[in-house]
């Protein structure tokens, strides 16, 4: 059992970073250029660290190939008219670059939605459909991912939890492992080791 309540987890879960080449892949897989400026850009406005959102970015496009995300994109794209038109549900597949759940954008635009395993029945909107649409698209799925993230951390600060226990917390409830959550303190540790210039990554969602 994990140290957050109503989450059950595999204890003898194997670290998927003990490979050292694994984790410097990882590692190299931090956001350059524009992306990462937007993704700086979006944090300012948030008290999540960002090393925590460059170490989530860094796993979740080092696990995707090309062939899956255009398969995501197409089966989001169908089920989602499908949807719209007779009103059933479908998978609550993951899609983009922070592969974000569609319930998780029910959540964003306050739809209302039941989920059944690992299907959802979300109420017929135009919004939230195009919400749902737009998922794939790098700028819409950063501002949601962030949403996520920042409540998250705000349920752990609220919660006590130190840093290192709060990135667990983070990563447990945002891919529902917590393996997940210290695979992403490796990853942050990692970037505060290159980022010297930085040395408290907590204190402020802007700085690493």
């Amino acid at each position: 059992m994990g140290i957050m309540d109503g989450l059950i987890f595999v204890g003898n879960t194997p670290d998927f970073l003990a490979d050292p080449l694994v984790f410097k892949r990882f590692c190299k897989g931090i956001p350059h250029g524009r992306k990462a400026r937007k993704i700086i850009w979006e944090n300012q406005k948030r008290s999540s660290p960002l090393s925590l959102v460059f170490a989530i970015y860094s796993i979740e496009t080092s696990f995707r190939p090309c062939w899956v995300r255009v398969f995501e994109v197409a089966y989001l794209f169908v089920f989602t008219i499908r949807w719209l038109l007779t009103g059933m549900g479908f998978r609550d597949i993951t899609v983009g670059t922070f592969q974000i759940g569609c319930h998780i954008v029910g959540d964003y635009t306050r739809a209302e939605y039941k989920r059944k395993g690992n299907y959802w029945y979300p109420k017929r909107s135009l919004k939230l459909a195009k919400a749902i649409l737009s998922l794939p698209c790098f700028w819409f799925n950063v501002k949601v991912a962030m949403a996520r993230i920042e409540q998250l951390w705000e349920e752990a600060m609220t919660l006590g939890y130190r840093f290192e226990d709060a990135v667990i917390y983070v990563g447990a409830w945002y891919n529902g492992n917590e393996s997940y959550g210290r695979a992403l303190l490796r990853i942050i540790y990692a970037i505060n080791d290159s980022t010297p210039k930085t040395p408290y990554p907590w204190r402020g969602g802007s700085q690493l």
